[in-house]
């Protein structure tokens, strides 16, 4: 402390950067709460204004977009309780018949998501006329390939590394 004393301008500057670690990390903790919140409306918007959606066209996008949320709801509901109750069955015994049932419910509830998924971007590719289905069409491979994992390619996996 007595260097500090000292040399009053490293103390300065050792509190400063201090406040300025506090006020990033709060800068950051509000900015991920805030996007997190907003997301789904900032792609909606992005919608609307890439495809250049009239009122009527919003209006039905906006009632599309609140059924198939109905529905995902329920189906990830059904999925985390089928989920759950697989994952209790763990400390018994001879539950193979119960754990092949889940699985089953599991990848049934599972390909029920995918169809709706499916279903709700083509009841939307349905409101937009056929110059705004072609910039649809063009946003969703772009979606596509930016979702992809790591290292795919044209929806093919690389082939695996040899180990010498």
């Amino acid at each position: 402390m007595n260097f500090l004393r000292n040399n009053k301008y490293i103390g300065w500057i050792v509190i400063l950067l201090a406040a300025l670690n506090v006020v990033l990390l709060v800068f950051i903790w509000s900015g991920q709460k805030r996007f997190k919140k907003d997301a789904p409306k900032n792609g909606m918007k992005l919608l609307e204004e890439r495809l250049e959606l009239d009122a009527h066209q919003r209006k039905q996008l906006e009632t599309i977009r609140e059924d198939h949320f109905k529905e995902m709801e329920t189906l990830r509901r059904n999925s985390h309780e089928a989920r759950k109750a697989l994952h209790n069955l763990w400390s018994q015994i001879n539950v193979e018949d119960k754990v092949n049932d889940l699985t089953q419910r599991l990848g049934t509830i599972q390909s029920s998501i995918e169809k709706a998924t499916y279903d709700h971007f083509a009841q939307i590719r349905a409101v937009c006329t056929p110059q705004q289905q072609q910039i649809f069409d063009s946003m969703i491979k772009d979606i596509l390939k930016r979702n992809d994992p790591p290292g795919m390619k044209d929806g093919r996996r690389p082939p695996p590394k040899r180990i010498r």
